[in-house]
């Protein structure tokens, strides 16, 4: 039996669901990717022991930080965790050197200090160490906040969306600090966030998590080949969901488009959702009988390398599936059947670039037609 350095399950009721989070992870990077309000930063909190859960266990190498049932419940103080919000909570008074010795416990003078500069060499801090945080760029105040976590030398990182404060150019810069921080550690790392790029690079694993349960935990290239969930398909990118009907193992319908769709495979279950992301749409000189629909283009942007287009259906389709959920369907979509295709701008060189008005056949291999039932509703009301 293998031990895992973060075994957990929990419950707590908040305010519109109740949490459940199972959790069995060893040496390795698992991001938490789930919509705002999902519960992923509960989770995080709830094993630095800021929150308390209502029942279950939390137990990291082998140390039992909770445990209703035995009444255990460690102080954060007492938890070795090291725990990263995105605004940093670097002591404004304090030097570089002072919030990086903050985090030392259980040290004499001259461990502490070698701990102090062996972590202001690693993140590049030399010559900043009498500076207080208001005299540091963001990029700096981030590496300040790094170089504490590692000093604790805690049991398991827990980083809540660390880099969403920052500008693009910024991120890109301090990803890389944060791939070299979590291959120095070498232990558990739980990174909360809610950007699929970001987590599909920093991350070993991603736990998909949709109104406090977690839906799949897939590797990144997993998750965006062969979801498991609908949650998993929507957070990982895929803009196009629909409600379908099944007719047999390799066919589902959509009223919506009328039309019968193929796929490989699909999982089963009562209300269906066919995903298709917008890169794995191909436009056709001529009509096929095989996953081809007739569209118009609605609208498009252009950035650098991609036309991002809106089709809708050339001829309107009457609305006749009283099956809705709002969580997977754009408003627009309620009236008249839309997609969203991604071109790579490169590719049309030959061929003009669709635009507003054009009318268009496109074609979806059925490989790429992921079918997936829509979990269960865990809204509740809390009582009082």
């Amino acid at each position: 039996m293998i031990n895992m350095a973060l075994d957990m399950h929990i419950t707590k009721q908040l305010n519109t669901f109740t949490l459940e989070s199972t959790l069995n992870i060893g040496n390795e990077v698992v991001g938490l990717l789930g919509a705002s309000g999902c519960g992923k930063s509960m989770t995080m909190r709830s094993v630095a022991g800021i929150e308390k859960p209502d029942s279950g266990h939390i137990t990291v190498n082998g140390i039992e930080y909770f445990n209703k049932e035995k009444h255990i419940n460690l102080s954060p103080q007492k938890r070795q965790t090291a725990l990263l919000f995105q605004n940093y909570q670097l002591f404004p008074h304090m030097t570089v050197a002072q919030n990086i010795a903050a985090g030392i416990h259980n040290a004499t003078a001259t461990e502490k200090q070698q701990r102090i500069d062996e972590q202001v060499k690693r993140f590049g801090l030399k010559g900043l160490e009498q500076r207080h945080p208001l005299q540091l760029s963001g990029g700096q105040q981030q590496r300040v906040a790094l170089a504490r976590m590692l000093a604790a030398q805690p049991a398991i990182l827990l980083l809540d969306e660390p880099l969403s404060a920052l500008d693009a150019h910024l991120k890109r810069e301090l990803e890389a600090d944060l791939n070299t921080l979590f291959n120095m550690f070498g232990k558990t790392v739980l990174y909360v966030s809610h950007d699929i790029d970001e987590a599909t690079r920093l991350c070993d694993k991603i736990a998909v998590v949709h109104d406090g349960h977690i839906q799949e935990i897939s590797t990144p290239k997993q998750l965006m080949e062969n979801p498991r969930s609908l949650p998993g398909l929507r957070l990982s990118g895929c803009r196009n969901l629909f409600p379908v009907q099944a007719i047999d193992e390799h066919h589902v319908r959509s009223v919506r488009a009328n039309t019968t769709i193929e796929v490989r495979n699909y999982t089963s279950g009562e209300n269906l959702f066919a995903g298709i992301r917008e890169t794995d749409i191909v436009q056709l000189d001529n009509p096929i009988e095989q996953n081809c629909l007739c569209m118009r283009v609605a609208s498009f942007i252009d950035s650098r390398y991609a036309r991002d287009i809106r089709l809708e259906a050339a001829k309107d389709a009457s609305v006749r599936d009283a099956t809705e959920n709002p969580l997977f369907l754009t408003s627009d979509e309620k009236e008249t059947f839309s997609l969203f295709w991604r071109i790579n701008r490169a590719d049309y060189q030959v061929r003009a670039l669709p635009v507003v008005g054009d009318v268009v056949y496109v074609h979806v291999k059925p490989e790429n037609v992921h079918v997936l039932p829509a979990p269960p509703v865990y809204t509740t009301k809390r009582t009082t």
